[in-house]
Formats: structure tokens, C-alpha cells, sequence
């Protein structure tokens, strides 16, 4: 049961939850909000490439899976729950 804890729902909650958020904000139009998760997905991309690129040997293993399980559906959830909440976000009409 752990590996399809570790495979699966980790990084689904990950996707959604950043998915979601992303949704909400990018509805109600708080750009200053996006830009900090935008900001801490890109840092934590970031801390991870830094640790695997200095990493010798199996060492670099679980930044690989860091990058993997967290990283990549974390991004990804960004991208599209801001579009869609983008998208969906209701235009101003005209008074």
C-alpha cells in the first residue's frame, strides 16, 4: 500500500491542490497571490535541481523523486488552474 501512496496519491494530491488554488485565485483575480506560489513551485524546482546537481552517486535518487512526485504536478497544477480559472474568471460589463 505505501508504493501507490508514494506513486499515486501524493502526487495527485499535489496537482489538484495546487490545481485548485491556483483556480480560486485566478478567478477572484489576485495576481500577488499567483506570483508567491508561482514563486515558491520555481524555489523548491529550484532547491531540488541545486541538491541533485551536487549530489554524488544514489544520493541524488530522492531529489530525482522530489522533482518527480512534487515538482512537475505542482507546476503543472499551477499552469492549468490558472488558465482555467483565467478563463472562467467573469468579464467586467459595461454600466
Amino acid at each position: 500500500m505505501s508504493e501507490e501512496i508514494l506513486l499515486y496519491v501524493i502526487p495527485a494530491i499535489t496537482l489538484l491542490g495546487t490545481g485548485g488554488l491556483t483556480y480560486m485565485l485566478a478567478k477572484k483575480g489576485k495576481v500577488a497571490a499567483m506570483w508567491t506560489i508561482g514563486g515558491l513551485v520555481f524555489a523548491f524546482s529550484a532547491f531540488m535541481f541545486i541538491g541533485l546537481e551536487n549530489a554524488s552517486g544514489w544520493d541524488g535518487l530522492g531529489y530525482l523523486l522530489a522533482l518527480l512526485g512534487l515538482c512537475a504536478p505542482g507546476a503543472a497544477g499551477f499552469g492549468l488552474g490558472g488558465v482555467i480559472g483565467w478563463i472562467t474568471k467573469p468579464q467586467p460589463t459595461a454600466a
